[in-house]
């Protein structure tokens, strides 16, 4: 599970051995990582790292998400289901999806049609204290409602066609 999951960030997040703001300001490192394995932030004076060091450090953060977000499911998901819900979750962090009206209806009923709309709601980053849609996030956001419905495993990656082995 955890390499379907860190196959499909691959596509998403894309990799910068040095640090940069991401849309929302926010300083990045690696695939998406926005914190190292002890909690401290990334910042703007961080030393590059190399892929294989950010691919250890999106491991980390997405087995730890993984131990978060599980208890809060209390139903059964596929793997695509799993995958997409920790794809959003890596984006959104597990606080913000604890509280969502998404965790709510995947509790419900997770076959419930109107959580694809529910992904497509977190396509916003806050620019300057307000609240924007991005496209990137949009089609993120899309991508990750389709996996989430889609009945059978997937062998690639739905965004960028790699293999996810």
């Amino acid at each position: 599970m955890i390499e379907f999951i860190t196959g499909l960030l691959n596509g998403f997040e894309g990799f910068s051995s040095t640090p940069y703001q991401d849309q929302a300001g926010v300083w990045t490192i690696g695939y998406g990582s926005t914190f190292y394995e002890d909690g401290t932030p990334v910042r703007a004076s961080d030393e590059p790292i190399s892929r294989e060091r950010a691919k250890e450090l999106k491991e980390f953060v997405v087995r730890q998400m993984l131990n978060q977000v599980q208890p809060l499911i209390r139903v059964e998901l596929s793997e695509n289901q799993m995958a997409a819900v920790m794809s959003l979750v890596y984006n959104i962090g597990v606080g913000a999806f604890s509280s969502s009206t998404i965790l709510r209806k995947i509790n419900a009923n997770p076959e419930d049609e109107s959580i694809a709309y529910e992904f497509s709601r977190w396509n916003k980053v806050r620019v300057n204290g307000i609240l924007q849609e991005s496209d990137g996030l949009t089609s993120r956001r899309a991508k990750e409602a389709a996996l989430y419905f889609k009945k059978k495993v997937l062998k690639q990656c739905p965004h960028c066609c790699l293999p996810l082995s």
